[in-house]
């Protein structure tokens, strides 16, 4: 985690690897529930995410759901 000064105060710059985003875009109970906090605050405090192109890959491969390759979208433009 990296932080940075923008507009007169502090943000995060946080890298995710491929098992978080999995945990948030399938149903894996608790794991999924903590990781949609953690992003919600993420949003909130307006930090940045950060991910690999080989995380891309790994969770683009071959989704479990049809409409996550949107969802995963949604997430990385926000």
């Amino acid at each position: 985690m990296i932080r940075s000064e923008a507009a007169g105060r502090l943000m995060s710059r946080i890298f995710w690897d491929t098992n978080l985003f999995i945990y948030l875009l399938e149903d894996y109970g608790a794991l999924s529930k903590r990781v949609a906090e953690v992003r919600k605050r993420m949003t909130a405090r307006r930090d940045q995410l950060y991910t690999s192109t080989l995380s891309l890959g790994e969770i683009l491969v071959k989704p479990a759901r049809p409409a996550m390759k949107q969802e995963f979208k949604s997430l990385s433009t926000r």
